[in-house]
């Protein structure tokens, strides 16, 4: 019920509040999240607060939580520079979410220069790791006809595996180069599959795109 709920926020904060004044930079991400994810408290103003103190203290969450919200103006104004700022900081630290950030602030000029290079090698190093977006962005780099690394049979495997690891917009990706035959041969029935697999995990567009297919199949 809404009171039991509202007791067990209070109790959240209360114990990520002690911990965060004995010294524990994590506490601030605890603090933050509470007040960014609990729909009947959410204040975006304390969730900033807290990610600011505690990407002060040193807790990479923190650093990429407030980057992300300076990113979006949530609670705090927006400040594109500074939040690559703090992506960067939390990147040099081998967090791969902020590695993807600094790929696509480098790739649309976020507060930085656009500089296609330094997208590249950040989104590597989050590839690296296993972090599925930043294996479907790769494959979209090799994709990308007037690139130096255009490799679409590349592209089509990294879509493939960003999809195995659950990142859904992966799929609609892999379905597209069925349609059009890029990195694979074209298959419009393994396209159809593929936007009907998206569209059940989610991603509603690709019902369209689907029926649309289905129509010249007829």
């Amino acid at each position: 019920n809404a009171n039991g709920t509202s007791k067990d926020f209070t109790k959240a904060v209360h114990w990520f509040q002690q911990s965060a004044d004995n010294g524990v930079p994590e506490a601030y991400y605890g603090l933050g999240s509470c007040y960014l994810k609990d729909p009947a408290h959410k204040d975006y103003s304390l969730a900033a607060f807290n990610f600011d103190k505690g990407a002060q203290a040193g807790d990479i969450s923190c650093m990429r939580n407030l980057g992300l919200m300076l990113y979006e103006g949530l609670g705090i104004p927006r400040d594109e520079k500074t939040a690559f700022g703090w992506f960067l900081k939390a990147a040099m630290q081998d967090d791969p979410e902020s590695q993807f950030y600094l790929c696509c602030c480098y790739l649309g000029g976020t507060g930085v220069e656009e500089d296609y290079g330094r997208a590249l090698e950040w989104c590597l190093k989050s590839a690296k790791s296993g972090y599925a977006p930043a294996i479907n962005n790769l494959g979209s780099l090799y994709m990308t006809e007037s690139s130096d690394m255009y490799d679409p049979k590349k592209g089509f495997e990294l879509y493939l595996e960003a999809s195995e690891r659950g990142f859904h917009i992966a799929d609609v990706n892999v379905a597209k180069c069925y349609e059009y035959g890029l990195g694979t041969d074209k298959n419009l029935t393994k396209a159809i599959e593929w936007y009907e697999k998206a569209n059940s995990n989610g991603i509603k567009e690709a019902r369209g795109f689907a029926d649309e297919l289905k129509k010249q199949l007829d």
